[in-house]
């Protein structure tokens, strides 16, 4: 009987723990950057499953290579990294410009409840494709969600700056609302105290 309410308990409490951890930025980042080279991918001539690939991601972000060569290799597109070069392929240049982390208006559930604030988390860049002609596609992707403010320091990565943003300041009110109540309500909890008594 003591094993069927452990695994009962297990069985309800286990996919709060699953569903409830907040992705890093990183993953998002992974996530963002699929998105760019599926759209790559589908603008290819049809047919195209061998590519000349040229990446000008710079020193920031050039830990998305191994994300970009792995997402084409999963879609069977055979990359030939510049600067080597395959006459008749499709000569592809990738670049990553921009990627930013933002968090913005801290705010608290409820009276007592834990600080909160919107994430919101941007990747730009744009590709070309050349082959008998010459197509350029602009990408901007946004991530958007709300973090738990003491879930910061697992969500960023400090090797890498482009998981970082800058943190907004705790609301003033809210910062000096606790105390006063917590205060207040232990005053009126002795008042009450000894005006019951007195009666």
């Amino acid at each position: 009987m003591m094993n069927i309410k452990r695994l009962v308990f297990i069985v309800i409490i286990f996919p709060f723990f699953v569903f409830g951890q907040t992705k890093t930025n990183i993953s998002i980042y992974n996530e963002l950057v699929d998105s760019s080279v599926i759209s790559l991918i589908n603008n290819l001539p049809i047919g195209e499953k061998e590519i000349n690939l040229k990446l000008e991601l710079g020193e920031s972000y050039s830990f998305f290579q191994n994300r970009i060569l792995y997402d084409l290799n999963e879609k069977k597109i055979k990359v030939n990294l510049f600067p080597t070069l395959i006459e008749g392929n499709s000569r592809v240049n990738y670049v990553l410009e921009e990627l930013n982390v933002e968090y913005s208006d801290i705010e608290r559930e409820g009276l007592f409840g834990e600080f909160m604030m919107p994430r919101e988390l941007t990747l730009k860049g744009n590709f070309n494709i050349s082959k008998e002609n010459i197509f350029t596609k602009n990408f901007n992707y946004t991530f958007l969600d709300t973090v738990n403010v003491k879930a910061v320091n697992d969500i960023e990565n400090g090797s890498y700056s482009f998981t970082k943003g800058e943190m907004p300041s705790e609301p003033f009110f809210s910062s000096i609302t606790e105390p006063v109540i917590a205060i207040s309500s232990a005053a009126v909890a002795i008042i009450l105290f000894f005006t019951i008594r007195s009666k």
